[in-house]
Formats: C-alpha cells, structure tokens, sequence
C-alpha cells in the first residue's frame, strides 16, 4: 500500500537537510508531484540523470527512436507548462 503521508514526510525531511535535490512522485490522485531544492545548475543534473534513466529503459525495450521520441517529448511538454503558466497570469 501507498503511503502518501511519508511521501510528504520525505520531502520536508529533504527541504530541512539542505540538501540539493529533485523530487518527483505520482500523488493520491494520480497527478504528478514534482519539488526542487538548490541551485538551478544542480537541479537541472538532477533532471538530466532521471531523463537518462527514463531513455536508457526506454532505448533497451523499444529502440533507439522510441528513446529519442519520448525524450523530445518530455522536454515539449515541459516547455508547454513553462509557457501556459504564463499566459495565465
């Protein structure tokens, strides 16, 4: 069983150490949950190694393209985010 409490738990325990780091998980209701702690430089290494994990697993179970297709979309659909919370302010 999941439990959300110690999720939260973890990320309080991460922001009090002062650590530099990249937290993401999927929540209760099933939406992405993502913090960042530390510089922007460090963070975005943070990103960088999920983003090589992510491609590595996909590249061994369907290819090369697949890895390329699904890290080009990842990075849109950020920048999507990135540019639609502007527009809402």
């Amino acid at each position: 069983m999941i439990d959300y409490k110690k999720a939260e738990q973890a990320k309080k325990l991460l922001a009090e150490s002062s650590l530099d780091y990249t937290l993401a998980y999927i929540g209760e209701d099933n939406d992405a949950i993502g913090d960042v702690q530390g510089t922007v430089l460090k963070a975005a290494d943070c990103i960088i190694t999920i983003m090589q994990a992510v491609g590595e697993h996909v590249r061994d179970k369907y290819g090369d393209k697949a890895a390329v297709e699904m890290l080009q979309s990842i990075t849109l659909k950020a920048l999507g985010l990135i540019y639609s919370d502007d527009q809402e302010e």
